[in-house]
């Protein structure tokens, strides 16, 4: 590379730029204080208001730049002296860049802003939801992927900080942040806190071990010691601050255009998920993230600052946390897999990484690939296109879990005993019949002609004289009240991503494609499992095969109905447009059965 020519400096101007140099890299370290997150942008102009503070506010700046100026005539005058200079004055910098700061009011306080926009549905607010104590730190709104930081400006933030810059670097950095982050080292040290007690390991110890343990001690006495969590209530893992990193990583990674909407979602969703396998409350998350903020900097300060920012969102009533629902456990587990649908955290663990893990990260990867592929097909498969079609009824099921499009056989033996067993709660033939008979004859269609009756209905105590005219048990009648409710909190989702156009086709869809769906997928899955056996399973896939033809007319009007269900079934944890994309996705792929065979 050709080297500019320069044009030579005094050494006065050479001391201002050894100083201005020291400014920048302070300026870098305030950078640090806000997480190395993406969207923190240092306001216009304010490297010049620092240099003019130094000029007008400290005594011996003469005497500093003097020196400067002789270390610079000693050397030539070269370019790597004044480095050599701005380097030295770091520790001045940085005090100048704190004062700075601390010239704002100090009882400010945080604060929650909000765009109105309303672009969000409540499904993408409650996942932005997961990064929002950066999106307060970094003052922004809390309820918009948008920011006012210019794109130039983003992309370089990702790039210095992340060495983010396309998709595959986004990816890496989101797999780093999930599998190691700042909390893995913290969550193994935490655990023989858990094992020995805090007090029991002594400050030599905490030193000489290296690493974070020194840091992960100091953070949590200072919880305990001012009461950032509630006693005994201490984190067992710091990964909620990792994880609200990946949501703003995500989010300006997309607006960089080096990742897709759908995909900036889908990671979050990654993130989401993650969260609801440690933490059962917004508390608990907001916990984790007091205690990883603070062991990622080694400083009480910064867990302090995180405190004041969970408190806010824990209380303010402009809360995205107060607007979600309080507790992050779902209704049923089967959401805990959802990510797979299309997630595309395939570039997301590496070979390298794989190889380390083993068998644990083959597994893992499997799932990834085979949901990546959107329609799994079996190259071995030996059935006729009649049993297919057949099969093809439980397809909406099978692609959320990257199972096979065209056999008996799933395809994901390695995760049935986790869907029957933890999911269904079968692991014997008579759960798996009861089960299956149960969807058979019962299911959801027992309940949605009563659930629809009501939701045309305004006044609660009509709405209840219903469930209580036709549900004749407790266990039926908190069924159909849970379904009505989540019906009535996803019904403006449906209308958004066009599952319906208007509060009829709720009648006209009904449930019955998800009950026939599931009724399908199960069937196989159980017979895989040698629950039932194949015979058994296609009389069951026959039922539900009937069910459907006997409704509907079309493939399209059978996936509409299934999403209705499940929208019943899980309210918004349901996540009606990961459901729709995926729907879109069986009616267009040129693989897919629906396209294959005809209604």
């Amino acid at each position: 590379m050709t080297k500019e020519k320069t044009t030579s400096q005094s050494p006065e101007e050479m001391a201002k730029a050894a100083q201005e140099a020291a400014v920048k890299a302070a300026m870098e370290q305030a950078q640090s204080m806000f997480g190395n997150i993406p969207g923190f942008q240092m306001p216009e102009g304010i490297q010049e208001q620092v240099m003019a503070q130094m000029t007008a506010g400290i005594p011996n700046m003469a005497e500093m730049q003097a020196q400067q100026e002789a270390m610079l005539k000693a050397a030539g005058i070269d370019m790597e002296t004044v480095a050599e200079a701005g380097r030295q004055n770091m520790t001045f910098a940085q005090q100048m860049m704190q004062n700075f700061y601390d010239l704002g009011d100090p009882d400010e306080g945080w604060s929650i802003h909000r765009s109105g926009e309303g672009k969000l549905d409540a499904g993408q607010l409650r996942l932005l939801a997961f990064g929002v104590p950066m999106l307060v730190y970094n003052d922004e709104n809390v309820d918009t992927i948008d920011c006012e930081s210019d794109i130039d400006s983003i992309k370089c933030t990702l790039r210095e900080w992340w060495n983010v810059t396309d998709r595959k670097s986004t990816l890496d950095i989101v797999r780093w942040l999930l599998e190691e982050g700042h909390h893995a080292e913290a969550d193994r040290i935490l655990a023989e806190i858990r094992e020995r007690g805090l007090e029991n390991i002594p400050a030599k110890e905490r030193c000489s071990k290296g690493g974070k343990m020194e840091d992960v001690c100091l953070i949590a006495e200072e919880m305990q010691r001012n009461n950032w969590c509630p006693a005994g209530k201490m984190p067992q893992s710091a990964i909620a601050w990792d994880l609200v990193r990946v949501v703003n990583l995500g989010r300006w990674a997309y607006l960089c255009g080096y990742i897709s909407e759908n995909e900036m979602w889908q990671t979050m969703q990654v993130a989401a998920d993650t969260a609801l396998e440690h933490f059962s409350s917004w508390e608990e998350y907001g916990w984790s993230f007091i205690l990883g903020r603070g062991v990622w900097h080694g400083d009480p300060a910064d867990s302090e600052t995180a405190y004041e920012i969970i408190k806010l969102l824990l209380e303010n009533g402009e809360s995205p946390w107060k607007h979600s629902n309080r507790n992050l456990k779902k209704h049923d587990n089967n959401m805990n897999n959802d990510f797979w649908i299309s997630v595309t955290i395939a570039a997301v663990v590496g070979g390298f990484w794989l190889f380390k893990k083993g068998k644990s990260a083959y597994s893992f990867i499997r799932k990834i690939r085979r949901s990546f592929k959107g329609v799994c097909l079996n190259p071995k498969s030996k059935l006729s296109d009649e049993q297919c079609k057949r099969i093809a009824v439980g397809a909406m099921y099978a692609s959320q879990q990257g199972a096979y499009q065209n056999s008996v056989e799933t395809g994901i033996s390695d995760i049935l005993p986790k869907i029957l067993g933890e999911w269904w709660g079968i692991e014997t033939t008579e759960a798996a019949r009861k089960e299956l008979d149960y969807l058979c004859g019962k299911g959801y269609r027992y309940y949605f002609p009563f659930v629809y009756q009501a939701f045309l209905l305004d006044k609660p105590e009509e709405q209840d004289e219903i469930f209580q005219q036709h549900m004749t048990s407790q266990e039926d009648y908190d069924k159909i009240v849970r379904q009505f409710q989540n019906l009535q909190e996803t019904y403006e989702e449906l209308l958004s991503y066009k599952v319906i156009a208007q509060k009829e086709d709720l009648k006209r869809y009904g449930v019955t494609g998800w009950d026939a769906g599931r009724i399908c997928f199960l069937a196989r899955a159980c017979c895989e499992m040698g629950y039932i056996s194949e015979t058994d399973a296609w009389k069951y896939i026959d039922i539900a095969y009937n069910m459907v033809h006997a409704e509907f007319s079309s493939w399209e009007d059978m996936a509409m109905s299934y999403i209705i269900g499940r929208s019943l079934w899980g309210g918004k944890g349901a996540y009606n447009s990961v459901m729709k994309s995926t729907a879109d996705e069986l009616l267009t792929h040129v693989n897919s059965p629906w396209r294959k065979y005809a209604w």
